[in-house]
């Protein structure tokens, strides 16, 4: 067995509204003679377990996956929902 380092972003929303990012690692075992479906499988619950563990409402994941500094995977997930993201610097909300 191998392991993986998965370092994230998460930023979440409290209650109230007030959004914070949390910053972690962890490690993700996995085998070299596995199809790749079944490692990123492994990822993705263990993404999803990260998100559904956290107390308040997660908007977004933001990940790294190596292998011995070597990149495996990297990507983002968004919460889907109402809002929108605003990306235009100069657009001013009234």
């Amino acid at each position: 067995m191998a392991r993986m380092e998965v370092e994230y972003t998460l930023q979440e929303e409290n209650d109230v509204g007030v959004e914070n990012f949390k910053f972690g690692k962890m490690f993700v075992q996995f085998s070299f003679t596995d199809p790749m479906d079944i490692t990123f499988d492994k990822l993705n619950r263990s993404l999803d377990r990260i998100c559904n563990l956290n107390k308040h409402e997660v908007l977004g994941l933001s990940f790294v996956a190596k292998y011995d500094e070597v990149i495996i995977a990297e990507g983002s997930l968004y919460a889907e929902g109402e809002g929108r993201w605003i990306t235009p610097v100069s657009e001013t909300i009234h």
